[in-house]
């Protein structure tokens, strides 16, 4: 069995994938606007800006963590049971590395836009000299 036919078999990896499109357009155009000039990022980004930042937000982190969150599901799987007087629980690891990739995709993302988020909101104010 081929890498391919693991991955089509492996629904939350397409599913987490196809959120992931999105956004990576997103830096795509931003990073084709700023270092060649096109401008891609402000003529699609920019008209769905114009109307509402809370769909660009919903697509710059909603969607990456949509896509974060069905891709750990799909590798941890943790089981709780009681027996008795005593209650065991186990957590199982699958090492799917596409999952993991989309993963890493996905929490780097994130990390960026949180990054930035707190870089354009913050400005550090020295109070001593």
């Amino acid at each position: 069995m081929n890498a391919f036919e693991t991955t089509t078999k492996n629904k939350p990896a397409l599913i987490g994938l196809g959120l992931m499109l999105i956004p990576l357009f997103f830096w795509v155009a931003a990073l084709l606007d700023i270092f060649f000039g096109m401008t891609l990022f402000s003529d699609v980004f920019g008209r769905f800006d114009q109307a509402s930042s809370l769909f660009t937000i919903a697509l710059i982190f909603v969607l990456p963590m949509i896509a974060l969150l069905i891709n750990l599901a799909h590798i941890f799987n943790f089981n709780i049971k009681k027996e008795g007087q005593e209650i065991t629980g186990t957590l199982r690891l699958r090492l799917a590395t596409v999952n993991m990739g989309i993963i890493m995709m996905a929490a780097f993302h994130l990390g960026i836009v949180a990054l930035y988020a707190f870089v354009e909101n913050f400005a550090v104010v020295p109070t001593h000299f």
